[in-house]
C-alpha cells in the first residue's frame, strides 16, 4: 500500500525561489537596462551640453532645487539625471561587448585546452596563469596609460583582462564532459573534433559560462569606472559614472550629489548583477537542486 502511494504521489518540481532582495535588485537591473536602451527616446536633455546659468543646482528636495533637474546639475549646468541614464547606457554597452568578446575568446580557448589537451592545453593555461598573476585593475591601468582614453581601446583592455576566467571555467567543464558516453558515440559515428566541440561539448557547458558572465559584469563595471575615474577610460564629454565621480570629488562638501549619486549607481549595478548571478547559479546548478 505504501509502495503504491509512493508510486502515485506526484513529484515536486524544482522551483525558482527568489528572495525579496533578489527581486528588488532584479527590478532595479531591469529598469537600468530599459533606461539605457530607451535613453534617446525618453525626451531627456543633451547629456553633453549644459547652461552655465544652471550650474550646481541641488536636487529637487533641497532648498533651491527644482523638478526641472530632479538630481541637480553639475559644474557646467548639465542635468545629473540625464547623465546618469546615459552613463548607464555607456556602462552596459561596454559590459555587453566585453562579455561577448572575452566570453567568446575564453570559452573557445578553454574548450580547446580541455578537449585537445597536450601542448595546446599547456600553452593556453600558462597564458591564463600569466593573466591571473597580474592584478586586473593595474594591468588595465597600464594598458590604458599606454594607449590613451578611447572607448574602443577600453573595451579591448577589459576584454584582455577578463578572458582568462572564461578559459579556466570552460576547460574545467570540458574535462568533465569529454568522457561522457555521447562524446564517445560521436567519435564512433565519425564526427570531427571541431564538430564534437561545437555540437556536443559547447552546449553542455553553457550554463556555468552564463553564470560566470553575469557575475563578471559587476567586476567589469568596477574596472571601467576606475579607469574612467583615473582619466584613462571613457573620454570626455561622454557621460560615464566613473568620470562623473572624478569631476565631482572636488565639490563633495558643497555639491555632494555630483559624486555620491553616480557612486550609488555604480554600487547598485554591481550588487544587482552579483545577486542575479547567485540566483542563476541556484537555478541552473543541478547539485543545488539535488540538495
Amino acid at each position: 500500500m505504501n509502495n503504491s502511494l509512493a508510486l502515485t504521489r506526484p513529484k515536486k518540481k524544482n522551483k525558482i525561489r527568489l528572495s525579496p532582495s533578489v527581486m528588488i535588485f532584479s527590478t532595479i537591473g531591469l529598469l537600468l537596462i530599459l533606461m539605457a536602451i530607451l535613453a534617446p527616446w525618453l525626451g531627456l536633455q543633451n547629456p553633453n551640453v549644459g547652461i552655465l546659468d544652471n550650474r550646481l543646482q541641488p536636487p529637487f528636495w533641497q532648498s533651491g532645487g527644482s523638478l526641472e533637474f530632479p538630481l541637480g546639475t553639475d559644474t557646467l549646468g548639465r542635468d545629473t539625471l540625464t547623465r546618469i541614464i546615459y552613463g548607464a547606457r555607456t556602462t552596459l554597452t561596454i559590459c555587453s561587448l566585453v562579455v561577448v568578446i572575452a566570453g567568446s575568446i575564453g570559452t573557445f580557448l578553454g574548450i580547446i585546452a580541455g578537449y585537445i589537451g597536450g601542448w595546446a592545453d599547456i600553452i593556453i593555461m600558462r597564458a591564463v596563469d600569466l593573466i591571473y598573476s597580474l592584478p586586473a585593475i593595474l594591468l588595465a591601468l597600464l594598458l590604458g596609460a599606454i594607449f590613451g582614453p578611447s572607448l574602443q581601446i577600453l573595451i579591448f583592455i577589459i576584454s584582455f583582462t577578463m578572458w582568462a576566467g572564461y578559459a579556466r571555467m570552460a576547460r574545467a567543464e570540458t574535462l568533465k564532459v569529454r568522457h561522457f558516453d555521447y562524446i564517445h558515440l560521436a567519435k564512433i559515428a565519425g564526427c570531427s573534433k571541431a564538430s564534437i566541440m561545437w555540437h556536443h561539448v559547447f552546449p553542455n557547458i553553457v550554463s556555468p559560462i552564463i553564470i560566470l558572465a553575469t557575475l563578471q559584469i559587476g567586476t567589469i563595471v568596477i574596472i571601467e569606472a576606475s579607469l574612467s575615474f583615473l582619466g584613462v577610460g571613457v573620454p570626455p564629454p561622454t557621460a560615464d559614472w566613473g568620470s562623473m565621480v572624478a569631476e565631482g570629488r572636488s565639490y563633495i562638501l558643497t555639491a555632494w550629489w555630483l559624486c555620491i549619486i553616480p557612486g550609488v549607481a555604480i554600487a547598485l549595478t554591481v550588487l544587482t548583477f552579483n545577486l542575479l548571478g547567485d540566483a542563476l547559479n541556484d537555478w541552473l546548478n543541478p547539485l543545488i537542486h539535488r540538495r
